[in-house]
């Protein structure tokens, strides 16, 4: 069974672009949509709801978010020392895979891809992904 998955960097956490983004999710017609910026719980609600998507989750402050046609086994935020923001992590019900959601530090140069690549790297720690 193949999953269609959306990321979608909603800017600035969405607010007042609630239908305007729904719309677009609705048009491209995924089964799971990993938020960036989604920093408010009741745009992603709103967002859900619009997009007919029945779960969701975000939290206060977190940049990380996402909705889901599916019913979700499981869903956590991660903090790994070093990244800037915590990695959100979803796991689809029926399914033997893990899906994460991650907003990397955004500068361009040199040393913000370094810094990109180490926050990567941190997937790869004991605590990151472990159900």
């Amino acid at each position: 069974m193949s999953l269609r998955i959306l990321s979608y960097n909603i800017r600035f956490g969405g607010t007042g672009r609630e239908a305007k983004i729904a719309a677009v999710i609705r048009a491209v017609a995924p089964d799971i949509v990993v938020l960036q910026e989604a920093t408010d719980p009741g745009v992603v609600a709103r967002v859900a709801e619009q997009a007919e998507l029945a779960h969701w989750g975000s939290r206060v402050g977190h940049s990380t978010g996402f909705l889901s046609r599916l019913p979700v086994t499981h869903h956590a935020w991660h903090s790994p020392r070093g990244a800037k923001h915590p990695f959100l992590e979803v796991v689809p019900e029926g399914h033997q895979l893990r899906i994460f959601g991650l907003h990397l530090s955004a500068w361009f140069s040199k040393w913000s891809e370094r810094r990109r690549a180490r926050e990567i790297r941190k997937l790869d720690e004991p605590d990151i992904g472990r159900v």
